[in-house]
């Protein structure tokens, strides 16, 4: 199968975070509710997974040599520069440290 462009899709967004959001749910049940075996199983597959994920997302979001994060954009047209850190890295440096801030994943 050919990787393809498929422009900004509502329904292929929907369905990768969907798919994306059940996996993350299933983990934190098991995590939260399964036994020892089923814990340590979730972990092992799951953990360096998710730690790929924040890495490569760390890396997206790198503030430039003029301290921009390297992929977000704001302003009318997106052609001003944010400042790092941006908000997915606070997003995610805010669910480290106060879980509750985000609706929902608690």
């Amino acid at each position: 199968m050919t990787a393809t462009h498929s422009g900004n899709s509502p329904a292929l967004w929907a369905n990768l975070r969907d798919g994306i959001v059940s996996e993350v749910e299933t983990a934190r049940t098991v995590l939260a509710q399964g036994d020892d075996r089923s814990i340590v199983s979730v972990a092992r597959t799951h953990l360096a997974r998710y730690g790929a994920v924040v890495v490569a997302l760390m890396d997206e979001h790198a503030p430039d040599a003029e301290g921009n994060c390297s992929s977000c954009r704001g302003g009318l047209f997106g052609r001003k520069r944010v400042h790092a850190p941006c908000k997915p890295l606070l997003h995610y440096q805010l669910a480290l440290t106060i879980p509750s801030t985000l609706a929902g994943w608690t």
